[in-house]
């Protein structure tokens, strides 16, 4: 028998039986204040996952992180599968070369959102802004004027840090 939940609650409360109400979805924590235009570079970066196939069966993603005043990209990490330790592994890396970014700029995926990323944003005192999510136009990541972002990323000088990812993959298909 299917019955209704607001009818299983309305036989609970009858009954005198406690309803268990069901918890709300975790929010994502940050600020939503609008951004200031970047006049510096480390002043803002922008994150966002990019992702694609080899050949028929084969999913990857890049995480794609740039400097939104001098729109360069200062790093594409290709892998299967990208947690959010991962991400904060990536970024401890980049502050180490390029220094602390004062703000960055995400959507609100899971990997940009998870524990690990929210602590190392609170360890490291960086400023977390998640875009509008119904807002396409707030898409820094890989700001390209009407290119495809595969066409970005394939002509990009970083390409060959993808191709040894590929052979490994290509080494792992059975």
């Amino acid at each position: 028998m299917i019955m209704n939940e607001k009818k299983l609650y309305r036989i609970y409360r009858e009954e005198g039986l406690p309803v268990c109400r069901r918890r709300g979805r975790k929010r994502a924590r940050g600020s939503r204040t609008p951004m200031p235009v970047p006049l510096r570079p480390n002043q803002r970066w922008s994150l966002d996952f990019l992702s694609d196939t080899f050949g028929a069966c084969r999913n990857f993603r890049i995480l794609a992180v740039n400097d939104d005043c001098c729109r360069e990209n200062l790093c594409l990490v290709p892998d299967t599968s990208i947690s959010g330790v991962r991400v904060a592994r990536e970024l401890d890396a980049l502050v180490r070369i390029y220094g602390k970014p004062a703000c960055i700029v995400s959507d609100k995926g899971t990997e940009f959102t998870s524990k690990a990323t929210l602590k190392w944003a609170n360890d490291n005192k960086v400023e977390w802004h998640y875009i509008d999510p119904h807002s396409r136009a707030c898409k820094h990541a890989l700001p390209c004027s009407g290119t495809s972002r595969s066409k970005m990323v394939t002509s990009s000088p970083s390409t060959a840090a993808c191709a040894p990812l590929g052979r490994l993959l290509r080494n792992r298909l059975p």
